[in-house]
C-alpha cells in the first residue's frame, strides 16, 4: 500500500514539494543567474533590424520580436529582480502559420542566435500522443536541455526558445 494513501493530496503535496519559487544559492540557480544577465539587452527594434535576413516576413517579424523581448524582460524579473513566477507576466507561445518555404524556421533561428538563448526546433512528423510510433512528446523539453547553450542546466534550459516545425503536416495523416 502506498504510505500516503489516506492523506489528502493537498496535505502531502505541501509537506513533501516546495512550491516557493527561490532556489537559494544553489549552483544550478546562481549559474542560470548568470546566464540571464549575460543575455544582450535588445529592443523590439533592435531585434527586427537584427532579423533582416528575413526581410520579406515584417509583420511576423515584429510580433515574434515583441514576444521574444517580453520573454527575455519576464526571465530578467524572475532570475535578476527575484520576482516569484506568479507575479512575472505570463509567458507567451507563438503559432507561426504560413506555406512551406515562408522562412518561419528561419525567423527562430535567427531570433535565437541573436538572443544566446537555448533553443531547439523539433519536427512534429516525428512525434505522437503515446510515443507508440515515434517519439514521445514529453522529450521535446529534454532537447532544450541538451542544446548547447543550457550545458546541462535544467534552469537555462527552461528560459529557452522551443519551435516545432511541420505541425501542417500532422493534420494531413
Amino acid at each position: 500500500t502506498c504510505k500516503y494513501q489516506n492523506t489528502p493530496y493537498s496535505q502531502w503535496f505541501s509537506a513533501n514539494w516546495s512550491t516557493e519559487t527561490d532556489y537559494g544559492e544553489r549552483p544550478e540557480r546562481v549559474e542560470a543567474g548568470k546566464f540571464i544577465e549575460a543575455l544582450p539587452l535588445l529592443t523590439p527594434a533592435e531585434l527586427f533590424k537584427a532579423t533582416e535576413a528575413c526581410q520579406f516576413q515584417e509583420e511576423a517579424r515584429r510580433k515574434v520580436c515583441v514576444a521574444v523581448f517580453r520573454h527575455v524582460q519576464r526571465l530578467r524579473r524572475i532570475y535578476i529582480d527575484q520576482i516569484p513566477p506568479t507575479q512575472a507576466p505570463p509567458r507567451e507561445n507563438i503559432l507561426l502559420r504560413g506555406s512551406t518555404g515562408v522562412g518561419k524556421t528561419m525567423l527562430m533561428t535567427e531570433i535565437s542566435s541573436c538572443l544566446s538563448l537555448p533553443s531547439c526546433s523539433v519536427d512534429a512528423t516525428n512525434y505522437s500522443e503515446t510515443g507508440f510510433v515515434g517519439e514521445d512528446v514529453v522529450t521535446i523539453p529534454t532537447h532544450l536541455l541538451k542544446s548547447e547553450r543550457s550545458k546541462g542546466n535544467a534552469l537555462i534550459a527552461e528560459t529557452g526558445l522551443c519551435y516545432i516545425d511541420e505541425l501542417d503536416k500532422i493534420t494531413a495523416y
